[in-house]
């Protein structure tokens, strides 16, 4: 039952009835419902245009009805410039749904209503990388990653297209291109993706998000050979020192030995602040990093790459006397810096730096090193000496233990073939290997542990000597080598 007024094609706003269906049945059946005998149409009650005449002129069924509770209700819509209706906003009052036609014309006037079927799934991978931006979720120097991530994306013609006409096929025919990415790459388009198609869901632009399905749509992974993590072996390691030790006009010299004894991310070494180094304690807090705003500027982050890059970190006597040289030349700054050069030290330049000085004293890969390798070299010499996983990914400042273990997969694997030899070379000296025990060293082995346990005992000699000779009596019994006794 509606009623109401439309203005020029515009909008519109009227009245209906609302009917929310009642679970008890046993109510009392009001007095004209009980006298009416057109029984056939109002047992199957389910929209008030299918009541009876006698139904529709009942006063009472608005207050009271046995089978429904009924509302009247005020709804709005209005008429796109594409000529479509837009969908039906409801209000309690009539006042209030005339109120909702009137924002609703001003929004189309305005273009602030899209039409659904026309929105790309970029302009909502877009959305949501400045959402994130805007509400501080993401840093600036985040910002710009995932900026590249649109931009990679964007480059697809699936995503151009509306989000509802995109097919199965166009996500198969990309997620097979991206098997020419690094799994790293792979992992962030695919998350930033995934999270575009929840959101057209959650919007009610699409119906369901097609990666739910794991086994069509699972992350692919790369065809590309990765790349293991590169370390200075032990010689280049002593080159290194050796070399950088003669240079004497190096700006970027101590920096590097810092990353190389303290694991440092050059990021986070040219962010040091001077108040966050203690040598009363032989400490040095890890709580800043060089990072970038929206435009590509260096500045100042307000945390490490990583909460978890947030850490504390001893100084050994080499970091204490870099540290102390450094504070004897270093420039005043409003940061606080232990490095600047009247600006933030440019960790680009520095790596060229790092570049050329491995290449001109031929260290490495010479010109192909990255100053990344004195961080990979400090957690290599930790591993080879033992230090365990879950205190390295602490000192390195990784987010969870994986990250870890799978940079340094080789090293760690290393280090378990030495130790491995270590523990046989050890159950050889018990004479504990299977292969090499026979069932006469085995009897051997327990009558002399019985006869150290009575050397060990508090009996007289008298008695240590009677069990002597009996012990002796049964390796004489195997025909087992006669030991002197003690």
């Amino acid at each position: 039952m509606k009623k109401g007024r439309r203005s020029n094609g515009e909008g519109s706003v009227y009245e209906f009835i609302q009917k929310i269906k009642k679970d008890n049945s046993n109510l009392e059946i009001c007095e004209t419902c009980k006298n009416c005998n057109n029984k056939n149409l109002c047992n199957n009650r389910e929209d008030c245009k299918k009541l009876c005449d006698k139904c529709k002129q009942c006063i009472n069924c608005l207050k009271y009805c046995d089978r429904y509770y009924i509302y009247e209700r005020s709804v709005s819509q209005a008429t796109k410039k594409d000529g479509t209706r837009t969908t039906p906003k409801y209000a309690k009052k009539k006042k209030d749904a005339a109120k909702n036609n009137l924002d609703t014309i001003n929004k189309i006037n305005n273009d602030a209503i899209v039409d659904k079927s026309k929105i790309t799934l970029y302009d909502i991978a877009k959305s949501i990388v400045e959402d994130r931006h805007d509400k501080n979720i993401t840093t600036d120097n985040s910002y710009i990653a995932n900026l590249a991530k649109l931009n990679r994306l964007g480059q697809h013609e699936f995503m151009n297209k509306p989000a509802q006409e995109v097919t199965d096929n166009d996500i198969h025919k990309y997620l097979k291109y991206i098997t020419s990415y690094s799994d790293s790459v792979i992992g962030k388009d695919y998350g930033l993706l995934n999270a575009t198609f929840i959101k057209a869901v959650r919007k009610k632009i699409l119906i369901l998000n097609p990666l739910d399905d794991k086994d069509e749509f699972r992350r692919p992974k790369s065809k590309c050979k990765t790349e293991k993590v590169k370390a200075f072996t032990i010689s280049e390691q002593k080159k290194f020192i050796e070399s950088i030790k003669k240079e004497t006009s190096n700006k970027y010299k101590l920096a590097w030995l810092l990353m190389l004894n303290l694991g440092l991310r050059p990021g986070e070494v040219y962010a040091i602040d001077i108040n966050n180094i203690n040598f009363a304690e032989n400490k040095i807090y890890i709580k800043n990093t060089l990072t970038h705003d929206k435009n590509g500027k260096t500045i100042l982050g307000d945390t490490t790459k990583t909460y978890s890059g947030d850490r504390i970190i001893d100084l050994n006597n080499d970091a204490k006397l870099i540290i102390k040289e450094l504070l004897a030349q270093r420039k005043e700054n409003k940061y606080n810096l232990l490095f600047w050069d009247n600006n933030f030290i440019s960790i680009s330049a520095s790596n060229s730096a790092f570049k050329r000085f491995c290449k001109k004293n031929n260290i490495g890969s010479g010109w192909n090193e990255t100053q990344y390798v004195l961080r990979h070299t400090y957690a290599t010499r930790k591993i080879e000496s033992g230090m365990p996983a879950e205190v390295l990914k602490c000192l390195l400042g990784h987010k969870d233990i994986e990250v870890t273990l799978n940079t340094y997969f080789d090293a760690f694997a290393e280090y378990k073939n030495k130790y491995n030899a270590k523990s046989e070379n050890y159950l050889n000296e018990l004479g504990l290997n299977y292969s090499k025990l026979d069932q006469d060293k085995i009897i051997s082995i327990e009558l002399n542990k019985l006869k150290q346990s009575v050397s060990n005992t508090c009996l007289d000699d008298l008695d240590k000597k009677v069990l002597y000779e009996v012990l002796d009596k049964i390796k004489n019994k195997y025909n087992l080598f006669q030991e002197k006794t003690s």
